[in-house]
């Protein structure tokens, strides 16, 4: 279920991750204050996967969570276009289940399959 985004969305997150470049440009246009804590998908994904538990592992707490954002912000780059998800509206199913397996590697490399809450 998707629902607009609001300031006080923005305001209350910790991490926000985008599908492509030009979705973090707009969000920052948007809410510059969003800026440290917003990422888009791909290259998020890639830093976290140097940490064999993710980026929010098993007894991670909320300041820990913290530090470890900022230090993302200080290594993932935010202009990197080619590692955008691909949008798969208008495209035939198969690029659908592309784009599903795309992101959910991602996310696996974020919060690793056995921490996650869903």
């Amino acid at each position: 279920m998707s629902r607009p985004l609001t300031a006080e969305l923005v305001a209350s997150a910790d991490l926000i991750l985008t599908a492509s470049l030009e979705n973090r440009n707009q969000l920052v246009r948007t809410w510059p204050e969003a800026a440290p804590k917003a990422f888009t998908l791909v290259p998020f994904a890639l830093h976290c996967s140097g940490r064999p538990e993710g980026l929010a592992g098993a007894g991670v707490d909320r300041p820990e969570l913290a530090v470890r954002l900022r230090e993302a912000r200080e290594l993932v780059p935010a202009t990197e276009v080619d590692r955008d998800v691909p949008d798969p509206m208008g495209h035939p199913f198969r690029t659908f289940r592309r784009v599903d397996a795309m992101v959910e590697r991602a996310v696996d490399k974020i919060v690793p399959t056995p921490w996650r809450w869903w």
